[in-house]
């Protein structure tokens, strides 16, 4: 196995669909301005992600706790 590091770009993770076992997102998710975004992103993650695949996504929650984008939801919500 091996780990690879990728950006999206224009909106695409360059990768083929179902080819990923493992997405790590990493104080990304919080940046956004709009929910469209955020559901863009959950819709890119699910496009590579291979059956039974993981995502894990840490945020930083501290500066707004009551904010929309700061409350756990799977990320079936944002599809």
């Amino acid at each position: 196995s091996s780990i690879e590091y990728r950006l999206i770009e224009d909106g695409k993770l360059p990768v083929a669909d179902s080819s990923v076992d493992l997405v790590w997102v990493f104080a990304v998710l919080g940046a956004f301005k709009k929910e469209r975004s955020i559901q863009e992103a959950a819709t890119e993650i699910s496009r590579v992600l291979k059956p039974g695949g993981l995502i894990m996504v840490v945020e930083n929650t501290a500066d707004r706790p009551d904010s929309f984008y700061y409350r756990y939801r799977p990320v079936d919500y944002f599809m």
